[in-house]
């Protein structure tokens, strides 16, 4: 009786593990997706940034300098998360943070490159409003 539930609990186990790798393989394909900014998987955001520079047609010196700025500004907004601000504040300060961003980045790229930058901006944005359980306001901070 053991060996028949200890297989049943094998076969479950691989099941979901084969299931999960497949779910994480259409959240990184998927253009827009929040689940890789709500899950912290670091990799797999650093992937999904990857992809986005990719289809912006970034390359060489181009992407370097994109890349440089974006970390630097998320730096700036995982500083700001460590600096014990309030719920209030930190919502303010985020979209402030982008529009520096957007501001700094908007030299380097093309509008239609600018364009899908803000749009994967909006979609990090999104996510770290829905991982803190947070309501966006994009009327009230809109940093786009």
């Amino acid at each position: 009786m053991k060996k028949i539930t200890l297989a049943i609990l094998c076969s479950i186990s691989i099941i979901a593990c084969s299931n999960n790798k497949s779910e994480t393989k259409k959240t990184i394909t998927s253009k827009y997706s929040v689940e890789e900014f709500i899950s912290g998987d670091k990799e797999v955001q650093h992937i999904w940034y990857e992809n986005r520079m990719s289809e912006m047609g970034l390359k060489d010196e181009a992407r370097d300098n994109y890349s440089i700025i974006v970390k630097y500004y998320s730096l700036k907004m995982k500083q700001l998360e460590n600096n014990k601000l309030s719920d209030t504040e930190l919502q303010r300060e985020f979209p402030k943070l982008i529009r520096k961003l957007n501001k700094d980045v908007s030299k380097y790229l093309s509008e239609e490159q600018f364009q899908t930058h803000k749009e994967s901006w909006k979609t990090i944005l999104v996510a770290i409003y829905q991982r803190k359980g947070w309501e966006l306001n994009l009327s009230q901070y809109n940093p786009f």
